[in-house]
């Protein structure tokens, strides 16, 4: 995985399709810095922040979860930041750091799918030994939207609808025109398949196309236009009855 950059400011670490891993992102602001997403486990947040120090990037102050499945969160505990996420978000986080992770507390996060049938295999292979496991919610958690000054450039982080999960949120550097959507532009894992809530698809392509943006960072799919993410969404809202 190597980190890549959009611009001085703007930078993300690649996703791992074989592990899957998601995209981590990088706010650099001429004062605080921010990341997006605390990524799967405690050795891939690491990997994040030594590839920082060897760009000669500073630590993040902050860290934003833009939603609470365990490949963007569970990372949290080896990080040293402000941890910033919805309050839905927030609420999920607290209720699975309150488990005792065993055999039994996995499954029924199956059956909640806060872990997806789709990425249980993955999920095994990051955390072989589940008494390891560590969740930490978020230090702040909010309703709406909060607009963050990093210094030179902004930060807004606001709720945003989503067929994937109910607590998703997206980050927008207005400056830099750049929108980290996370999974908010995914389809939810039910099961074995994947299914769209219409009425969420056609509320976030009104988000996207009013929303002033020329590119935009996926967990798992890269880098895409603003054209391209909505052709996407199109093409899905044409298949949902």
């Amino acid at each position: 995985m190597r980190l890549k950059n959009l611009s001085d400011r703007i930078y993300f670490l690649e996703s791992d399709d074989e592990k899957g891993l998601p995209a981590l992102g990088y706010i650099k602001g001429e004062v605080f810095s921010m990341m997006v997403d605390a990524g799967a486990t405690p050795a891939h947040a690491a990997l994040f922040i030594a590839h920082l120090g060897e760009n000669g990037l500073q630590e993040p102050v902050f860290t934003v979860v833009t939603h609470h499945h365990w490949d963007h969160a569970y990372g949290l505990s080896a990080l040293e930041t402000i941890s910033i996420s919805c309050r839905k978000c927030a609420e999920k986080l607290q209720m699975l750091s309150d488990g005792e992770w065993d055999e039994a507390f996995l499954e029924k996060q199956v059956k909640n799918e806060a872990v997806s049938v789709l990425t249980l295999d993955n999920f095994r292979k990051c955390y072989p030994d589940l008494s390891e496991i560590e969740v930490f919610s978020t230090d702040i958690a909010f309703d709406g939207e909060m607009n963050m000054d990093l210094g030179g450039c902004h930060a807004v982080v606001k709720q945003i609808p989503s067929s994937h999960s109910r607590d998703c949120v997206a980050v927008y550097v207005p400056e830099e025109k750049v929108l980290f959507i996370g999974d908010g532009a995914e389809s939810a894992h039910v099961g074995r398949n994947i299914a769209d809530d219409r009425d969420e698809l056609i509320a976030l392509q009104k988000l996207l196309r009013n929303l002033d943006f020329t590119k935009c960072i996926r967990s798992h799919k890269g880098v895409m236009s603003k054209d391209e993410i909505l052709r996407d969404i199109a093409d899905r809202l044409s298949e949902v009855i």
